[in-house]
């Protein structure tokens, strides 16, 4: 017998495609034992091979990253915000500070009556809304009972005239006989001297008749004295009554004239109170009158306002000595230069000056100082025709005061306005981090930078806000917080360039 090894047949592949039923799947069994032997030594194959493919992959993984390059370490700035700055500078020039405010009358006037009786006539520009000139006539009131005071009157004088006149001729003929006995007195005194030095030669009845007759002339003449005394009492008692009679004539002249009332100036007429055939009472109010000569504006200042108005104007020339300067300028609102505009017209304006305050006190709501704007001429010629300042109307006062950094007085700052942050406040570098910072935005303005108009605003300078030179983030932030890390575009753009230039450079020397 030979001892070459006969090969198992393989098994038909078409076997394995072939559902097996139970008849053949017993017969594999029973029918062929080193079948099962050879199936189990496959599966094991299968996991080995798989086992040795996931090896496989894993190592050629690993040699790839083996061969990759390292990266090389990255400068941690990249990672650092970078953001664009602007230096804050001192401003000077011009602050227009601007407030809204409410036009009020100058003076308004209500007119009331000043006598009784009922009113008869009314006349035609007596309406309300009317713009009236100073004297011209509204309404006229019964003047039949003053008329007959004023005859009454005027017979009184005559009276006290004619009263006075007599006893200015009885004083005249007074003195007349006063005269006379002033002569009778001299005859008698000199009568009765010669008898005194002839006394010897006359007897005692002689001599006591002499000085009698002197006597007599004495008494003559002290009565007349007292009598002329009597009258000028009089003749002073008859010009204090004709006084009184004048007087009581000009009332009732006066009375006379009050029946008709007029305008008391140029304005308009706002409100009438009477209608023909009512009857007034001395004190009832008739009309109301608002003077349009001038016009007002109230408006509110908060106290930064009020101060930068009060260190940028100069001191009034009112107060003579510094104590009364110290003194009263609390109260003293420096005169300062305001135009007035309607916001929806901005190019009719009206010139004001802000003079005073509105009462003293601040606003209890808004706590805010109430100011007054006076406007001389409240009229404004415009191509449209004249417009004038009314009362209600809604206006924009533009305060006026100048700045300067050497005045010494407070300073100011100007960054552009894309710095300024929602709420007030900018985000400023220092030491390569951000701080947030508040700030009082005093005025807006226009600047030409790099050849392009930019939005500029103006802030205060104090403690704990933007000051010279500081660096305003104007680049925008996302979700920044006060102390994080950033990289100045500035510096980025120029360590850019000087890598650039270095490997520019590099390139050269590789080529030569």
């Amino acid at each position: 017998m030979s001892d070459t090894k006969i090969p198992e047949p393989e098994l038909s592949p078409v076997v394995e495609d072939i559902e097996p039923n139970e008849e053949v799947v017993a017969h594999t069994e029973t029918a062929s034992p080193r079948r099962d032997e050879s199936s189990g030594l496959s599966e094991l194959a299968k996991y080995v091979i798989s086992f040795l493919i996931l090896a496989s992959g894993a190592g050629v993984a690993y040699s790839l990253s083996l061969l990759k390059e390292k990266p090389a370490d990255q400068d941690s700035k990249e990672l650092v915000t970078m953001v664009g700055t602007y230096e804050a500078s001192l401003y000077s020039g011009e602050l227009a500070m601007e407030v809204s405010g409410s036009v009020v009358p100058f003076r308004e006037i209500r007119v009331a009556a000043e006598i009784s009786g009922n009113v008869i006539k009314k006349f035609p520009d007596f309406e309300a809304g009317n713009f009236v000139k100073k004297g011209t006539k509204l309404l006229e009131i019964d003047p039949a009972d003053y008329t007959l005071q004023l005859k009454t009157r005027e017979a009184e004088v005559e009276q006290s005239k004619k009263a006075l006149d007599e006893v200015k001729e009885e004083i005249v003929g007074a003195n007349r006989n006063i005269k006379l006995a002033e002569d009778d007195f001299r005859l008698a005194q000199s009568e009765y001297q010669r008898n005194l030095r002839i006394k010897s030669a006359l007897s005692s009845s002689e001599l006591d008749q002499s000085k009698r007759g002197l006597l007599t002339a004495e008494s003559a003449l002290t009565q007349r004295q007292n009598s002329l005394d009597m009258m000028n009492a009089k003749q002073k008692r008859l010009e204090a009554a004709l006084a009184l009679s004048n007087a009581n004539l000009n009332r009732a002249q006066l009375s006379l004239d009050r029946t008709t009332l007029v305008a008391p100036d140029d304005g308009v007429i706002v409100r009438e109170m009477v209608q023909e055939g009512d009857y007034v009472r001395a004190g009832d109010q008739i009309v109301t009158f608002e003077d349009t000569s001038r016009s007002e504006v109230i408006c509110n200042l908060t106290p930064t306002d009020l101060n930068w108005v009060r260190e940028n104007s100069p001191a009034s020339a009112e107060f003579n000595t510094e104590e009364e300067l110290e003194s009263q300028s609390v109260y003293y609102l420096p005169k300062t230069r305001v135009t007035v505009y309607e916001p929806g017209n901005p190019e009719i304006q009206w010139d004001g000056i802000l003079e005073r305050f509105d009462g003293i006190g601040r606003d209890a709501a808004t706590r805010t100082i109430p100011c007054r704007v006076s406007i001389e001429k409240p009229i404004v010629k415009t191509e449209i025709g004249s417009r004038a300042l009314v009362r209600g109307m809604y206006v924009k006062c533009k305060i006026q005061v100048q700045t300067s950094p050497s005045s010494g007085k407070r300073k100011f700052v100007s960054l552009p306005s894309i710095a300024l942050r929602p709420g007030d406040f900018v985000w400023v570098v220092k030491d390569k981090k951000l701080k947030k910072l508040s700030v009082d935005v005093v005025h807006y303005t226009q600047q030409m930078i790099d050849d392009d108009q930019i939005e500029m605003v103006v802030v205060q300078v104090k403690n704990g806000s933007v000051e010279k030179g500081d660096l305003v983030v104007t680049t925008p932030l996302t979700q920044p917080t006060d102390g994080q890390e950033v990289i100045l575009e500035e510096e980025f753009l120029a360590k850019n360039k000087k890598d650039e230039s270095s490997a520019e450079s590099e390139n050269e020397s590789d080529a030569d």
